[in-house]
């Protein structure tokens, strides 16, 4: 029996959860479209908690892997506060209201990309004085100069680089789309973000090492502590004043 617990976020009322499982796309051996069809493993089927928050009676074989994906949601204060307007260009200030740092922290607005770094706790920032923009292309598809051209580096399909991954999945139109990926981006996309870029909102990704969830078998945490890896992003999404 398999849930989700979470670890970090809002107090009070425990979040809404939907735990399912997750297929593999494509049509490679497991995948969910494969020129011929799968045999499978177990011929008895496992189901869902009544709350659609857990699965009961999953079966794993030995030597394989299985995925599975959960979403929750749950009301909380404002960790980030900002004060946004568009002057021609982004314009105010963004404050960190946060315990601890974001990593590799970038503002989306329009077709900019003003790259943070590393947004600590408390830390103000004045986005006109203290942020260098480039354009979201440019950001997203890694573009550097070599001799007087402009150079892509092209997506890499086969990568494991989990936060280049989700960096892509979040900004994938905003990055050329499938042009630039040959991908379409649609088996997560929800992740997506360039639709709100699009109607004019500004957005803040970041990632922390803590991780904000753990995996629960028969009510007890299936991992080890120290073991495993984990890669937990955040994305905020701010109006912006038009002037």
């Amino acid at each position: 029996d398999l849930s989700l617990r979470k670890a970090v976020g809002p107090e009070g009322d425990a979040p809404a959860v939907i735990f399912s499982w997750q297929g593999l796309p494509g049509n490679g051996f497991g995948g969910m479209n494969p020129p011929a069809s799968n045999l499978p493993l177990f011929t008895q089927a496992y189901d869902f908690s009544r709350k659609l928050a857990g699965l009961e009676r999953v079966p794993i074989a030995v030597w394989s892997t299985k995925g599975f994906i959960a979403r929750w949601s749950a009301l909380g204060a404002d960790k980030i506060e900002t004060h946004l307007s568009d002057k021609g260009k982004l314009v105010g200030t963004l404050t960190s209201h946060l315990d601890t740092a974001l990593e590799d922290a970038v503002l989306i607005y329009d077709r900019w990309a003003y790259p943070l770094r590393r947004l600590e706790p408390a830390q103000h920032i004045d986005i006109a004085t203290q942020l260098d923009p480039q354009t979201v292309e440019t950001y997203f598809r890694h573009v550097t100069v070599v001799g007087d051209r402009d150079v892509s580096r092209p997506y890499d399909r086969a990568s494991f680089d989990v936060p280049r991954i989700v960096e892509i999945m979040s900004a994938h139109e905003l990055a050329g789309g499938e042009r630039y990926t040959g991908l379409s981006n649609q088996y997560q996309g929800f992740v997506e973000l360039s639709g709100l870029v699009k109607n004019g909102r500004a957005i803040l990704i970041g990632r922390q090492s803590e991780k904000a969830t753990e995996l629960v078998r028969d009510g007890q945490p299936l991992e080890r502590e120290g073991a495993g890896q984990h890669w937990t992003f955040y994305r905020y999404v701010f109006p912006v004043e038009e002037n």
